[in-house]
Order: C-alpha cells, then sequence, then structure tokens
C-alpha cells in the first residue's frame, strides 16, 4: 500500500504538475508520454523504473532514425541518378548541383521538378524549398516510425482488448499488444524523440489518429497506430485563398474543384448516412450503464466517453483512393465531413481515455479495489472530474466503506445540480449510503 501511495505522489509530481504548467504540444514540453505511462504502470507494478521504461523507448527511437536515415539516403540516390541522366538537357540542375554534395543534387532535383510545375511561377514557388525539404524530413521518418513498428509487431489487442495490461506500458512493451489510446502514446512518445510533430485526434472519443501537418502546407495526413501498415489517410487543404491544393501523387497539382472531383468519381462506398458510423469494428466500443452502485454509470464528458474502439485499420466512411502516394507512401484521401468530426485532443485528455480503459475493466470484473486505485490516478489527472468524484463515489459504496463514499456522491450531486441524467440514479445510491452509515459505526481512526 505505501508503496502504491508513493506512486501516486511520484505521479502527480513529475507528470501532473508539468502537464498543467506548460504548452501540451510544444517541442521539449515535458511531461513526456511514456513517462506518465510509466508512472501509472507503478501501479500494478510498484518496483517499476521509469527510466528502464524511457531507455526501451528510446531505443526504438533510434531505430526510427536510423531507418529514416537510410530512406533519405536511398532517395538522395535515386535524385542523384535522375540528375546525371539529365544533367545535359538541364544546365541549370548541372549548375546547382556543383560542389553541393547530396544536399545539393536534392535541391537541384526539388528544384528542376518544381520548376516544371504550375506553382513555381506563383506563390509560394522558389521559397517554398526549404518547406519541401522539411516535408520530406518528416516523411522518411513517419514512413520509419511505421516500418518499425510493423517490424516490433506492435499491434491493438482484439483478442483481449480489455486486459490492463494492454495500457500497462512495461506489458506492453514486454507483449507487443495495447490498445488505440495507448499505441497512440506510445507512437506519440518515440515520434518526441525522433524529432517527428504528431498530435492526437479523435472523432468523438473513439479511436485515436495521429497527424503530421505537412510544412508545404499541402494539408496533413493521419498514420492509425492500431494499424502501421495501413495507408495513411490524407486531408488536402481546404485553400480558400484560390491556392491549388498540392496533391503529392506523382507530382501531380489539383486545384480545389479538381480534388472534389476526384472525391466524387473514386469514393466506393456512398457517403449517405456515413456521419454515424463506427470508428470501431474489432473491439467493443462501449459497457451497458447500470444505476447500481456496484458498476459504473456511464463516464461523464469530462474525461470522455468511448471504449477501446479503434480505428482498427479502416479508414473512416471506408473511403479507398487506388494509386494515391504522399512521398512513395500510399495513401487515402479523407473526405470533408469525416475530416470535420476529428478533432484534436490533449495529452491529459488522451491519458484519461488510457486509464479508464483499465478502470472499466477491473470495475467489470468486480476488482473494486484496483479499480479505485485507478480512479485515484485519474483524480489525480483531472481534479475537476465530476465523473471521476462519481465513480469514486459508486465504488466505495461497492467496497463497503459508506463513510467515505458519502462526500464523493454528495458533492457529485450538488456539481451536476440534477442536471445529468445519471442524477436520479447516483441520489439513489447516495441514500444506500446513507441508510449504510446509519446502520454502522464509523470507522476506527
Amino acid at each position: 500500500m505505501q508503496a502504491r501511495l508513493a506512486a501516486l505522489e511520484d505521479f502527480r509530481e513529475q507528470v501532473v504538475a508539468p502537464l498543467n504548467a506548460g504548452p501540451l504540444w510544444a517541442a521539449g514540453a515535458a511531461p513526456d508520454p511514456a513517462l506518465a505511462l510509466a508512472h501509472f504502470s507503478r501501479f500494478a507494478n510498484p518496483s517499476l523504473e521509469p527510466d528502464a521504461i524511457l531507455s526501451e523507448v528510446q531505443t526504438l527511437a533510434d531505430a526510427v532514425l536510423q531507418r529514416a536515415a537510410a530512406i533519405a539516403a536511398q532517395e538522395a540516390s535515386t535524385v542523384a541518378a535522375a540528375i546525371a541522366a539529365s544533367e545535359a538537357a538541364s544546365p541549370r540542375a548541372q549548375h546547382c548541383s556543383r560542389g553541393r554534395g547530396r544536399a545539393g543534387v536534392e535541391f537541384a532535383a526539388n528544384e528542376a521538378a518544381w520548376s516544371s510545375s504550375p506553382r513555381a511561377s506563383g506563390p509560394g514557388g522558389w521559397g517554398a524549398d526549404s518547406r519541401r525539404r522539411a516535408e520530406a524530413a518528416a516523411a522518411a521518418r513517419l514512413g520509419a516510425l511505421r516500418g518499425v513498428m510493423v517490424d516490433a509487431a506492435f499491434r491493438s489487442n482484439a483478442i483481449d482488448p480489455w486486459d490492463p495490461e494492454n495500457t500497462y506500458i512495461d506489458r506492453l512493451l514486454a507483449r507487443r499488444l495495447g490498445t488505440p489510446r495507448s499505441l497512440a502514446l506510445l507512437w506519440l512518445a518515440i515520434a518526441r524523440r525522433a524529432g517527428l510533430p504528431l498530435t492526437p485526434h479523435t472523432a468523438r472519443g473513439d479511436g485515436v489518429l495521429l497527424k503530421l501537418q505537412l510544412p508545404t502546407g499541402a494539408g496533413a495526413v493521419f498514420a492509425d497506430p492500431t494499424d502501421p501498415a495501413a495507408a495513411l489517410l490524407l486531408q488536402p487543404d481546404d485553400a480558400d485563398d484560390g491556392d491549388d491544393i498540392i496533391m503529392p501523387n506523382n507530382d501531380i497539382i489539383m486545384t480545389d474543384e479538381e480534388v472534389e472531383e476526384y472525391l466524387n468519381n473514386h469514393n466506393n462506398t456512398s457517403t449517405t448516412n456515413n456521419h454515424n458510423h463506427s470508428f470501431s469494428t474489432a473491439s467493443p466500443d462501449s459497457f451497458p450503464a447500470s444505476p447500481s452502485p456496484h458498476e459504473l454509470l456511464p463516464d461523464s464528458a469530462s474525461v470522455g466517453g468511448g471504449g477501446c474502439g479503434g480505428y482498427g485499420g479502416t479508414a473512416p466512411a471506408d473511403r479507398r483512393f487506388p494509386g494515391l502516394r504522399w512521398r512513395g507512401q500510399p495513401v487515402k484521401l479523407l473526405g470533408p465531413a469525416e475530416a470535420a468530426e476529428l478533432e484534436p485532443v490533449s495529452l491529459k485528455r488522451l491519458l484519461g481515455y488510457a486509464f479508464m480503459d483499465v478502470k472499466r475493466t477491473y470495475v467489470l470484473t468486480g476488482i473494486m479495489e484496483e479499480a479505485l486505485g485507478v480512479i485515484r490516478y485519474m483524480r489525480a489527472l483531472d481534479p475537476f472530474s465530476a465523473g471521476d468524484l462519481r465513480d469514486e463515489g459508486l465504488v466505495l459504496a461497492a467496497l463497503g466503506r459508506p463513510h467515505e463514499a458519502y462526500a464523493p456522491l454528495a458533492t457529485y450531486l450538488e456539481v451536476v445540480a440534477g442536471a445529468s441524467p445519471d442524477a436520479e440514479a447516483v441520489r439513489r445510491a447516495l441514500h444506500q449510503v446513507e441508510a449504510a452509515i446509519r446502520r454502522a459505526p464509523p470507522p476506527l481512526g
């Protein structure tokens, strides 16, 4: 018990305090997602050393950087061959490549290709070279990250999606099995070390996609941590300023109208009534609610609903566009309706989702002491969560500790003031707690 209390205090000091002190996704901002999961995992394994976890994550990040360097070298070799073949016909490219080595050859190739495109003479033409190089570097690192995770066989646990070990990072690293939320956190930790700026996005709290904003302004791509081998989702930039949209399909440039036509002509499934689709096809999305204090009621909006469901490699609305590639990687177009459903999710909320997966498992299997411990972590993460306050009271009541259960339940009812749909059920649970208090003497001490 003392070890668990010490672990919870370390979580507050090393994760929650830095999380509340700075920008969530600024470069180098604390805390590290891997550190957050490591401290949470000490709840189940108090002897776990966070530094050992961080070392394993760094090893994966080093593998990503090595693989990205290999991808860049291969691309440079291809570019050099292309330059050699076109030097006679392109004096400008020949001049630019002299004395610059690999960087000069790549610059000349990019410049030559760009000069033949319609955007070269428009806004952002020659001045966009640095952004194109940044995008090429990001593409190499994202492709490397996906390759490393495929080779390491990290995947969503479709057989037992509610196993708590899917979220405890020491077990996740050992078994290579996780939930969409825990896998997303692991990817973010690796990407952070590899210099890859990914941000998590979700739709109604269900599943997680990781977004890379393209430096060239061409839009964004999304990767699914549950299926690293799946095609990326490409969201073209909505060019309201009249600029064309860059569709990186073998250097093809598409206008707004052409993108819309492409969507209409290549959509294999109707978008009618697609707004209510489920983002999960392999795992349960939610559990039935119960008004009994022995089971949790639905989670409040402060942490979010949804279960362990992930995208499972299936793009929203299942749009498939054969032949589209971004920097050599297959992509599917993400339609405007599906893109509108995605919203960024903070690290705090994503951690809350991950902890919620574990809490639900313990509650539904009747392991209430463990559920209470997880709720304490959730309340440390978000002290103002009314849902976690309610759940703490319900679990304490289920453990036969009515004197401790009274305050959380009574406070919850004061906070929601009858506005929550579960208020009446919680009020009945509070009456049962009050009756139990009248029958039982107060606890000693």
